[in-house]
């Protein structure tokens, strides 16, 4: 029987519920306000959730203290000016769509929202802005066709043009950008007005790049000091509660020494760094903080000795227990694959993929053990593990 094509009107109607369904996902507060208006489902692609926009709001609060005045420059739906809005005194909003302005207006009178001054303009070097304490912005990634952009100065709006303006307004600008973007690279274009980077992970999974740029830090005696900036790896949970912060400084990993861990032993602990650690690349620090060993320079595992306490591993690695370690070869992965059918697979520092790997292995997965291929200074390693 032929299948019954939907009518344009219900093809509608069921993209409108998708969106309403993102939108509540993302922001949990929004959930039972009526009529909240969603133009576009890139505004919802593009909106911050609720647990990157509180930390945002937080970290402005920690920054800026007291009651301050806040200028986002790309509104767009409003989850960032909403969440600036409940510890600022004012926040001044620029939103450069009709369409997005209007919805995002009606939405904050829906949300009781009295202290955002939303102005329907494009932020240009022409745009006279306001004087605030801090300015923030979020530029759109894409080009006119929809495609991708990496350069700051491929960004809407560019905010290489618009710093030495914003400078004369605000002492502090919040930037945020792509979480692929490249650290020393954003280092060496922005220079020594960066203040602080803040990498911002949700449930382990890395969402935003903060950059806290300063007018001052660049006046500072010592603005070229390898100490700047700081960076802070940030993992927080779904209501934007910081499950643990890591927090050093460039020089700080430039003059630590790896310690290399030659030989695991079953029962001693691995550890898988996540997502926001390994952005921050501070791999030989780990060593020299939680006094762990690195199974090789280029190998991001760590051992820790059993029996040693796993509470402060928690906010920033995954745990297991080593249960075999195994060479690599062809005979060891036939066994291994036949001995572990369901085992998780990850390949580290080998040249083949984890999910080669787990096909040479045979595994389909979902079991408690996970095995780790990977390179040791000498050798290759298979490591059978399993949840502590």
């Amino acid at each position: 029987m032929k299948k019954q094509k939907k009518s344009f009107s219900i093809l509608l109607e069921e993209s409108k519920d998708e969106a309403r369904r993102k939108i509540m996902r993302k922001i949990p507060s929004w959930n039972g306000i009526e009529g909240i208006e969603l133009p576009s489902s890139l505004s919802i692609e593009q909106c911050s959730s609720e647990a990157t926009a509180i930390f945002k709001a937080s970290l402005a609060k920690e920054i800026l203290k007291g009651k301050p005045v806040i200028c986002d420059l790309t509104c767009g739906l409003g989850a960032d000016s909403w969440a600036f809005s409940r510890i600022a005194r004012q926040v001044i909003s620029y939103e450069r769509s009709d369409t997005l302005s209007s919805a995002t207006r009606s939405n904050f009178a829906k949300l009781g929202i009295s202290n955002v001054e939303l102005r329907c303009e494009e932020v240009s070097i022409s745009t006279v802005f306001p004087e605030c304490d801090m300015f923030y912005a979020d530029p759109a990634r894409r080009d006119g066709l929809g495609k991708k952009v990496f350069l700051l100065e491929d960004c809407t709006p560019d905010i290489t043009l618009l710093l030495p303006v914003l400078f004369t307004r605000a002492k502090t600008i919040m930037l945020k950008l792509s979480p692929m973007a490249d650290l020393t690279m954003l280092t060496s274009r922005l220079g020594p007005i960066i203040r602080e980077m803040h990498i911002v992970s949700v449930k382990s999974e890395v969402k935003e790049l903060l950059c806290i740029l300063s007018s001052c830090t660049a006046d500072e005696p010592n603005a070229e000091s390898t100490d700047k900036p700081t960076i802070f790896a940030t993992d927080l949970d779904e209501n934007g509660s910081d499950l643990g912060t890591f927090r050093f400084s460039p020089h700080e990993e430039a003059i630590s020494r790896i310690n290399i861990c030659h030989t695991p032993h079953p029962g001693d602990i691995l550890l898988e760094p996540k997502a926001a650690i390994m952005k921050t690349g501070a791999f030989k620090l780990l060593c020299q903080r939680f006094g762990i060993g690195k199974i090789a320079p280029t190998t991001h595992l760590y051992i820790a000795p059993a029996g040693q306490p796993t509470e402060e591993f928690l906010p920033f690695f995954k745990i297991f227990v080593i249960s075999e370690i195994r060479e690599f070869c062809g005979r060891t992965i036939k066994e291994l694959g036949e001995g572990y059918p369901h085992a998780e697979v990850s390949a580290k520092n080998l040249p083949l993929s984890s999910e080669e790997l787990q096909r040479k292995l045979n595994s389909k997965g979902g079991g408690p053990y996970h095995i780790f291929g990977c390179s040791a200074p000498s050798t290759r390693l298979l490591i059978v593990t399993r949840k502590p």
